[in-house]
């Protein structure tokens, strides 16, 4: 990617990334919450039917719920700005590249946050 940086920080972007206790209690927060949350989008509140009954809702919900539709465009959007800011972060500690798992949104931030 094309990045205008002031001489004095370029070598600022070459030193590894430290991550703190806060960031990888971030990250496993998120390796916690976001399975229950998947966990809780098929299979929570089973007044609303099966997985098969509320994937077969999802085409009446994209036509006639704004916030829901909003909602999905949110994740979309979040996916792809994951993987570009996560791309231009500086070298892991270890000194290698930022890792593929970057492509995967939201577990692969959370894999990030506690590695």
């Amino acid at each position: 990617p094309l990045r205008v940086v002031p001489p004095e920080l370029k070598s600022e972007l070459k030193k590894p990334v430290e991550k703190g206790p806060l960031a990888r209690v971030f990250g496993l927060t998120g390796l916690l919450v976001g399975p229950l949350s998947l966990w809780w989008t098929f299979y929570g509140r089973p007044e609303h039917g099966d997985v098969a009954a509320r994937l077969a809702e999802l085409p009446q919900l994209y036509e006639t719920n704004r916030v829901f539709t909003a909602f999905s465009v949110d994740v979309i959007l979040f996916s792809l700005f994951q993987a570009v800011l996560m791309a231009s972060l500086p070298l892991q500690s270890d000194g290698s590249p930022q890792p593929a798992y970057r492509f995967i949104p939201y577990f692969g931030l959370a894999l990030w946050l506690l590695l």
